[in-house]
């Protein structure tokens, strides 16, 4: 039976399976994110389509600063730890340096959506909200 290498790798390697599943709990996580905000925007507060379209530039924001994060990790702290394994013959950085930055982007991702829904009530001011 012919079996993709990607389904046979999610399937026999267990490093592969579990980045797939925390991937794929990083992206529920951020869509049903997407899917609260025009409620709670728009419905909740009476805002506008396009006004309540501007709260998403708060996950935009947190995004960059991600990806900027990850650009200074590289180039410091993973650079750094890969020429440490060269000098001891290894191949490289092993993988699981990388997890650092996974560890505190997942811890995170855990809070803000617990801020975004711990300061939506009508009662609390709209920038509490935006900055998730």
């Amino acid at each position: 039976m012919f079996v993709p290498r990607k389904y046979y790798r999610k399937g026999r390697e267990p490093i592969v399976t579990l980045l797939s599943l925390y991937v794929a709990i990083i992206y529920g996580t951020l869509y049903l994110l997407f899917g609260a905000m025009p409620i709670v925007y728009s419905i909740n507060r009476g805002w506008s389509i396009g006004i309540g379209s501007l709260s998403f530039l708060g996950v935009a924001v947190g995004m960059v600063a991600a990806v900027m994060y990850t650009v200074w990790d590289n180039s410091h702290r993973y650079i750094k730890l890969s020429r440490a394994a060269v000098e001891r013959r290894e191949i490289g950085a092993a993988p699981e340096d990388r997890l650092p930055p996974a560890i505190f982007g997942s811890i995170c991702l855990s809070i803000g959506p617990f801020w975004f829904s711990w300061t939506n009530g009508a009662s609390t001011h709209w920038i509490r909200w935006l900055s998730i």
